[in-house]
C-alpha cells in the first residue's frame, strides 16, 4: 500500500473492503488491498469514486480530487512523478 497502485491494480476495477477498523480499496483482479484510510495513509476521492462505480452500497464523494481523502477529508500530498 502507500505511494502508488501497482500496474496490475491500476488497470482493473476497485472495490470497497472492510479492513480491521477502517475501510480500504481492493483490486477486483488480485484482491490486494491498494489503499486504506489509517494513520498517514489515505484514499483519494478520485479512487473512492472509482470504487463506488462497482459497489451499490458505496456513496461517492461530491468531488473527485486526487489530493483529498474521501473518508477523513485530510489533504494528501501528491507526488509529481506520476
Amino acid at each position: 500500500m502507500g505511494e502508488g497502485v501497482s500496474d496490475c491494480c491500476a488497470a482493473h476495477e476497485l472495490k470497497i473492503e472492510v479492513c480491521d477498523q477502517t475501510l480500504g480499496l481492493a483490486c477486483t483482479e488480485c484482491n490486494d488491498i491498494v489503499r486504506v484510510c489509517w494513520g498517514d495513509e489515505h484514499i483519494p476521492e478520485s479512487m473512492w469514486n472509482r470504487a463506488c462505480e462497482n459497489d451499490a452500497d458505496g456513496v461517492p464523494c461530491a468531488e473527485s480530487r486526487v489530493d483529498v481523502c474521501a473518508l477523513c477529508g485530510e489533504s494528501i500530498e501528491v507526488s509529481g512523478d506520476g
